[in-house]
């Protein structure tokens, strides 16, 4: 388990190290993802930023699982969409 979690953290910090040279390859805020308002806001506690991180790549993980769930559902519930979605 703890491989498991350094992979993922160091996962996370390189996610940050890339956005932060980008940012600062950049002469104004062209990025206005999350990531990027975190990071030009003044927080400069790198620990506090992998865990945001860390924190949407996992709740990004359930929401899309559940919402595929849903539409394979619906789809199955209405063959005429299903057809559609086939041709």
């Amino acid at each position: 388990m703890r491989i498991v979690v350094n992979e993922v953290q160091e996962f996370a910090k390189e996610i940050v190290k890339e956005k932060k040279q980008e940012l600062g390859e950049k002469s104004s805020l062209e990025s206005v993802d999350l990531l990027s308002r975190f990071l030009s806001s003044g927080h400069l506690d790198e620990n506090f930023i992998i865990d945001i991180v860390i924190s949407f790549i996992l709740a990004g993980h359930d929401t899309t699982s559940a919402a595929l769930i849903w539409f394979f559902l619906l789809v199955s519930k209405h063959p005429n969409v299903e057809n559609g979605i086939l041709k």
